[in-house]
């Protein structure tokens, strides 16, 4: 089918050949150049070595300083679901082995590049800084959480107005570094191709409507003919001891029983002075309470005759009009008047104040970070279509909502902060504590704070939430205390039990049938072997006088209501990647086996045909790119000579 012809167009010899080459000829020389660094250099204060190349401390330490940002957003976002999400994303739980990986990786993809000629105009960069989605990815970890919503939704409006008062340009080179590795991965994953036969055997498996032969060849007839064979004494016994041995199968789990107290940060006993409430609200305010953003009035000179000048032309006479703005930067607006291209030329370039987010980002970042008073010119700037110069007229500090409006919000913000604090600082002093009047002084903590104390059940190490932190617990009567969704929480193990194997002899009947089902699979998957290569060898199938079989009507792969029956009846989808009338696939299912035959195609108008084609090829492309971009990192990973030669430790307290 499908997949064995691309395995077989891969393993090629002119492919491998040439995919060899490739790799060979670019980053081959890196083990050499990293065993002559090292002659050279002697030891090395970073964490790890990459072909020679140093990865610093800071770098690592920043990595993850941002990982460890972006893990806990996701935890406080989604919850219970954030192993998987981090999972979904790529990401490693443990913000030590994730940033190690991130930074080797960056560090093999920057010195890719670096062989690969890959230039990037000040043009695309100022275009992807105006790309929310962009920004948001790199910046995560720097904004407030109330950009992204449920769902991961994006509040462009909170996202604007952070950026009207986050000044970009000490991440800009990161960012730009960011982009130049995008690009690199692009142009590896536009390398590949979709060759004509993986799109014919697509079009054939996936969209044409088809029939079949299926032949259902029961489970329960194996059951009863290994029943009636009998079992030799101790069979049965060995069975059992066989499948406790390989998988615990016939074992009473492990459980524990508990008590937890909840604590809400409301009930907790905290002290909050007025200082203090006005000292976090001039900590967050220019992050949560803006009233107006920072905004610039500027005058401009525009220079975007691209057509009938040309991009050389227009800098070189931008270049003159600003050393005549520089002489006399009173004159700007008449140079405005007489120069620029721009609507605003009558009005001797003025455009009226505006805040972050409204213009081109290269403006922008002159306009609000690079001029520093009013009056000063800026360098020739290039936008996405031409050349601008700047001059700053005055500029709008933010502005931002007083205290006295926002006194509430800013008094439950800081008192979930305090409470994480308090809580953790108090609660695990006191279950640490091995006093004598320890119990005592943790009823009057319980007592004091108004912890809702619940009783916990023996619970397996899978069956709740707070299962694994059970669990975790060594002895009875200990205690931990952690936080979970905002609330304090102390977890206390009163009991357990231990993992037992059950009696033979209590389920000794349930083993006999395990044990005839199993041989009976055993048989069963012989049996689908030995029909589907007869059917092979004589292209029809022969149907056993105790199997079912019949034929379908026509069936598409997005007729999901049709499919679900199938489902239903335990038999697997797979049949319908058949490519070739007469094609056999034999399989078992959730309980019997199946051996299924395609009959016949219903072929499309060729118009239609080319149009779903081209749809496969689209899609298929978007597949190979990321699967080629992967198979570059891994085989920069391969072929790279890394050495980590500093302990996280070191890195983690920059």
């Amino acid at each position: 089918m499908m997949i064995s012809k691309i395995r077989t167009g891969i393993k090629s010899k002119w492919s491998r050949g040439l995919l060899l080459f490739l790799f060979v000829a670019l980053f081959g020389g890196f083990g050499m150049m990293a065993v002559l660094r090292k002659v050279l250099s002697g030891t090395t204060d970073g964490v790890a070595l990459v072909n020679g190349f140093e990865v610093s401390k800071v770098t690592f330490a920043r990595k993850k300083r941002d990982l460890q940002k972006r893990i806990s957003g996701i935890y406080k976002m989604y919850g219970q679901m954030a192993p998987y999400i981090l999972a979904q994303m790529g990401l490693d739980p443990d913000p030590e082995k994730g940033a190690m990986k991130e930074v080797i990786q960056e560090a093999l993809i920057n010195q890719a590049a670096d062989k690969v000629p890959v230039f990037l105009s000040q043009d695309f960069v100022a275009l992807k800084f105006k790309d929310p989605y962009f920004l948001i990815e790199k910046i995560y970890h720097l904004m407030p959480q109330n950009i992204i919503g449920k769902g991961g939704k994006i509040n462009l409006e909170a996202f604007n107005q952070f950026l009207a008062t986050y000044d970009l340009g000490p991440i800009e080179q990161d960012l730009e570094a960011s982009l130049h590795q995008e690009v690199l991965l692009t142009l590896v994953g536009n390398s590949s191709w979709a060759p004509d036969f993986v799109i014919n055997a697509m079009y054939k498996s996936r969209v044409l409507a088809k029939k079949f032969t299926i032949v259902t060849l029961p489970l329960d007839h194996f059951i009863k003919e290994e029943e009636k064979k009998g079992a030799k004494p101790g069979a049965v016994k060995a069975f059992f001891d066989d499948q406790n041995k390989k998988s615990k199968r016939y074992y009473i789990p492990a459980r524990r029983m508990g008590t937890k107290w909840v604590f809400e940060p409301g009930d907790f006993t905290l002290s909050m002075s007025e200082k203090e409430i006005e000292n976090f609200y001039n900590k967050v305010k220019r992050s949560r309470f803006i009233d107006a953003p920072t905004q610039v009035k500027i005058r401009e000179i525009v220079f975007d005759d691209v057509k009938n000048v040309g991009l050389h032309e227009l800098k070189k006479q931008a270049e003159k009009v600003r050393q005549e703005a520089l002489q006399d930067p009173s004159a700007f607006a008449a140079l405005a008047e007489k120069h620029s291209s721009a609507g605003t030329a009558k009005q001797g370039g003025l455009v009226d104040f505006f805040k972050r987010g409204t213009k081109e980002k290269a403006l922008e970042r002159i306009a609000f970070v690079t001029l520093k008073k009013d009056g000063d010119i800026s360098e020739v700037i290039p936008l996405e279509k031409g050349y601008v110069l700047v001059q700053r007229v005055a500029r709008k500090d933010a502005t931002y909502k007083p205290l006295s409006k926002v006194k509430e919000e800013v008094k439950e913000t800081l008192q979930q902060k305090k409470f994480a604090t308090e809580f953790q600082r108090a609660a695990s002093r006191l279950v640490r504590s091995n006093s004598e009047n320890a119990q005592q002084r943790f009823n009057d903590f319980v007592e004091k704070n108004k912890g809702k104390e619940e009783k916990i059940p023996a619970i397996t190490k899978e069956e709740t939430p707070e299962s694994p932190r059970l669990f975790s617990i060594k002895k009875a009567g200990d205690k931990i205390a952690y936080l979970s969704e905002g609330k304090g929480v102390v977890l206390q193990l009163t009991g357990k039990t231990k993992r037992e194997v059950l009696p033979f002899e209590m389920v000794e009947k349930t083993i006999a049938q395990h044990f005839y089902e199993e041989r009976a699979r055993k048989e069963l998957a012989k049996e689908i072997e030995a029909q589907k290569s007869t059917a092979v060898k004589e292209g029809k199938l022969t149907i056993p006088s105790w199997a079912h079989s019949k034929k379908t009507e026509w069936i598409k792969n997005e007729d999901q209501n049709e499919l679900k029956k199938y489902r239903e009846q335990g038999i697997p989808l797979d049949f319908l990647l058949l490519d070739k009338e007469g094609g056999v696939l034999g399989q078992m299912g959730k309980n019997d086996g199946f051996i299924v035959q395609l009959n016949e195609f219903k072929e499309l108008d060729k118009d239609k045909e080319q149009e779903e084609k081209n749809k496969l090829k689209t899609a298929l492309l978007d597949e190979f790119r990321k699967m080629t971009m992967q198979a570059f990192i891994a085989s920069l990973n391969r072929n790279a000579t890394i050495e980590i030669t500093s302990s996280s430790d070191s890195g983690s307290d920059i």
